[in-house]
């Protein structure tokens, strides 16, 4: 069994569902088609993949476990970055690389939809609606 098919078959309908509306995608054309070949098996069209979305049963939790803020899943993957972002704050980072050490942050990603839930290097693509909203945000402060 490939390791996509492994992760797959570990996510329940709704994560599977979300997994294919925003994950799929970024698979290269052969992964995509196992992945394709895995929905069907499982009965997922793209009505019952949109329906399953719509419902959002998981949102209904309420416990102490991280959970993406767009599919609700906990699966997340944590890991300690490098925090080389230190250009509109000055903290404990900036002289901690004037000392030649290395400041770690968290960067927590969803493994069912890919969402960055926090991105302390700014890596991930900022939206047009998100840059206009920092500008503005940056413009009110300045005020």
């Amino acid at each position: 069994m490939s390791r996509v098919k492994d992760f797959l078959t570990k996510l329940d309908d709704y994560e599977l569902a979300n997994f294919a509306k925003f994950k799929r995608l970024s698979y290269m054309k052969e992964t995509q088609s196992e992945i394709e070949n895995y929905l069907a098996a499982r009965h997922l069209t793209e009505s019952r993949i949109n329906q399953l979305i719509s419902e959002n049963k998981k949102r209904k939790f309420n416990d102490n476990n991280i959970r993406c803020s767009r599919c609700y899943s906990n699966k997340i993957r944590v890991e300690k970055t490098e925090f080389t972002n230190t250009t509109d704050e000055f903290d404990v980072a900036v002289l901690d690389g004037i000392a030649g050490k290395s400041t770690y942050k968290d960067k927590i990603i969803c493994n069912v939809c890919g969402l960055w839930l926090t991105d302390p290097n700014n890596e991930k693509e900022i939206t047009t609606w998100n840059s206009i909203w920092n500008f503005i945000t940056d413009l009110l402060s300045r005020i």
